[in-house]
């Protein structure tokens, strides 16, 4: 028979155990991959070997070094990660496209010029801070307002004193309710300004990230009541939340190398929600959910792609090549 204290120590353990379990898979779901969104495009002068037994026929290329955006900078995790950390991640998903790196430059295809970072959406226009400062302006505006004209409605006139007492306090009530009028005109202002921070920056991400037809839409369907909308409004709210992405652009290496000149052949941009997220700890998830479209025409924005599953058979020897 276990003794009573053993046996409390051995539940003990199990209970710990379990709980450690427990707390590690309830962390797990909550750090759970976000949702990938992709869009690719090709040049019309741009067409991939297909094989018969599915794939494409391998392509070569050499990565350009392009540029990461942070325009705070302050996302570590962005500044933790050098050019080559991101490319040496992005060259894992380009060979499951079935485009390989080379050295030779007699051999290479494309230069594939690689950008990243994270956009800084305008949300709310104005903000919080000011959006209840207008509200504040307009409320006190309207009190002012109905305490002027009380103010003139009860004035007396059997006494010359109280006569003058009443209209000082209208004159009071009156200057105050221009000052707040000029302070409602001026936030007026400042929300129009905010609005238009808020469709710049709008645009300028949906550029960036391929939700071009997603702010287009907005607009065209902002009165109405149709699936699409609920669909619309989910990409916009995206659109406006902070996002890691990559952008690959392919450009045509020999006419880069030898006519010095760019000639793109396609363009792939893939973005995550960066909310409570790590860029160095989502860069292979959302690269490896964007490999099936690199080199191809998605037609629109394609979202909540996810990383495919990969199975590997037994390895087989194929020998060294000789250098």
């Amino acid at each position: 028979m276990t003794p009573f204290p053993r046996m409390f120590s051995t539940l003990r353990k199990q209970s710990c155990i379990g709980f450690i379990v427990a707390f590690a898979a309830i962390n797990l779901l909550a750090k759970s991959q976000p949702p990938t969104s992709v869009y690719s495009e090709i040049s019309p002068e741009y067409e991939r070997t297909a094989l018969e037994g599915g794939g494409y026929e391998a392509e070569t290329y050499v990565f350009g070094k392009g540029v990461c955006l942070d325009e705070k900078g302050t996302d570590e995790s962005l500044s933790s990660m050098s050019f080559w950390d991101v490319a040496q991640v992005i060259a894992e998903s380009l060979y499951e496209a079935d485009y390989i790196p080379t050295p030779n430059p007699k051999e290479t295809d494309l230069m594939i010029v690689l950008n990243w970072g994270r956009t800084n959406p305008s949300v709310d226009g104005i903000g919080g801070l000011e959006i209840d400062s207008l509200a504040a302006a307009m409320n006190g505006a309207s009190e002012t307002g109905a305490m002027a004209a009380e103010a003139a409605s009860e004035t007396p006139t059997t006494r010359w004193e109280t006569q003058t007492q009443a209209g000082e306090m209208h004159k009071l009530h009156q200057t105050q309710l221009s000052k707040q009028y000029e302070q409602l005109e001026q936030m007026l202002v400042m929300q129009g300004m905010g609005d238009d921070a808020r469709s710049d920056a709008n645009a300028f991400n949906a550029r960036l990230l391929g939700y071009q037809e997603v702010l287009q839409r907005s607009s065209e369907l902002a009165n109405s009541v149709t699936p699409i909308r609920n669909y619309i409004r989910d990409a916009m709210h995206e659109l406006e939340s902070p996002r890691y992405f990559v952008i690959l652009q392919a450009y045509d290496f020999e006419t880069a190398f030898k006519e010095k000149k760019k000639k793109l052949l396609w363009t792939s941009r893939f973005s995550i929600s960066a909310e409570g997220r790590d860029f160095a700890e989502e860069l292979r998830n959302m690269a490896m959910a964007s490999a099936r479209l690199f080199g191809t025409d998605s037609k629109s924005l394609r979202r909540k792609l996810t990383p495919g599953r990969v199975e590997f058979g037994e390895l087989e020897y194929m020998g060294v090549e000789e250098e």
